[in-house]
């Protein structure tokens, strides 16, 4: 029983290697630009405010360092990892009114589904460089085929504890 102790935990040790290396090795740029931003103040702040609502209570930090701050507590909180993912459910929902996604699939999505891609592309591009850093919108590739303009290039995740859970990221190709 020892030796497979040892050598679930030696396996164990290379994991948490080869994921720690698995991004830019380079330290990340700083974001400072793309924070004094007037559009990603505002989004950053309704998300703090959402949070703040969803927790109960505030963080002592400012700005983006506030959100990774409240993020930790949300995950850290006293409840099963299902609740932790329902109340970030809430959070999201309760930044759009509520008849909006429902006006958008009937107005766009469902009719526009092109067009809708692209606006979606468009709008997170703008409007989540708060989160993820400066980012593009490009085209990508589904199924063999090329679709103009419909998906968002991160240049590189501005997450300060990056969990390279995304993919897609470009943190994966450097």
């Amino acid at each position: 029983m020892q030796g497979v102790r040892a050598s679930t935990g030696a396996r164990r040790s290379v994991l948490r290697r080869a994921y720690r290396d698995a991004g830019p090795q380079a330290p990340p740029p700083r974001y400072d630009a793309v924070d004094a931003q007037a559009l990603n103040q505002g989004v950053m702040g309704l998300f703090r405010r959402k949070m703040v609502a969803e927790l109960g209570r505030d963080s002592q930090l400012e700005g983006y360092d506030a959100i990774i701050d409240l993020t930790r507590r949300l995950n850290a909180a006293d409840r099963a990892p299902r609740e932790t993912q329902v109340a970030t459910r809430r959070i999201l929902q309760s930044l759009f009114p509520a008849w909006l996604p429902r006006l958008f699939k009937t107005m766009f999505a469902v009719p526009f589904p092109a067009f809708s891609a692209k606006m979606n592309a468009v709008v997170t591009m703008l409007s989540c460089q708060w989160l993820m850093g400066p980012s593009t919108v490009n085209d990508v590739e589904v199924d063999g085929r090329v679709l103009r303009a419909q998906g968002v290039l991160v240049e590189r995740c501005a997450l300060h504890a990056c969990t390279r859970q995304c993919r897609h990221c470009s943190c994966w190709r450097r």
